[in-house]
Parts: structure tokens; C-alpha cells; sequence
């Protein structure tokens, strides 16, 4: 297991959830110290914490365990789904564009 790629992905899964270290810090039960000590590589979730922590994530456990997300497809799902209001606004956009 490595601490520092676990904490980066904790991190990219919290912001594309659009989560503060304190709001994902209050779900699990922990302060937003923790969660940025997690972040950070400095230290790991309590294994009491693992469980909650991937579903708040959306990952399983064990890709919480090896910092990486199981297949790129899946990163795009995941992540994509905050985007996918943009990809419907830019035809919408460009069709207001061409009228004006």
C-alpha cells in the first residue's frame, strides 16, 4: 500500500464530488485534519473508517487500498458525471452563438 497515491485519490475523489476535507471529515466521523492528514500520505483511514469511506467515494475497498481506480473507463464514468452538464450547455451555446 502506498499513503501518498491512496491520499491522492481520496483527494480527486472528494473534490470531484465537490466535498470539503470538513464535509467528508463529518460523514465518516473524523475531523478535516484527519481527512487532510489522509490526503496528504501522512497518515491512512482508520480501518474502522475503510468501508464508510469507499461508498462516500464511490470505490471499492480495494481500490481504495491501491490508490488507483481499477480501469480508466471507470475514472471517466465517475468523474465525468460533475462534466456532463458542460458537454449539454456548448451545443446550447454555440446554437445562441450562430443566432446572434
Amino acid at each position: 500500500m502506498d499513503q501518498v497515491k491512496i491520499g491522492a485519490l481520496i483527494a480527486k475523489l472528494r473534490k470531484a464530488k465537490g466535498l470539503t476535507q470538513a464535509q467528508l471529515g463529518d460523514m465518516i466521523g473524523v475531523g478535516n485534519r484527519a481527512v487532510s492528514k489522509w490526503e496528504t500520505g501522512q497518515t491512512m483511514p482508520d480501518i474502522g473508517n475503510i468501508n464508510e469511506l469507499s461508498k462516500i467515494l464511490g470505490i471499492t475497498t480495494d481500490e481504495l487500498f491501491k490508490g488507483k481506480l481499477n480501469d480508466d473507463t471507470i475514472i471517466n464514468k465517475r468523474l465525468s458525471k460533475n462534466n456532463k452538464h458542460f458537454l449539454i450547455l456548448i451545443p446550447i451555446l454555440l446554437l445562441i452563438l450562430a443566432i446572434i
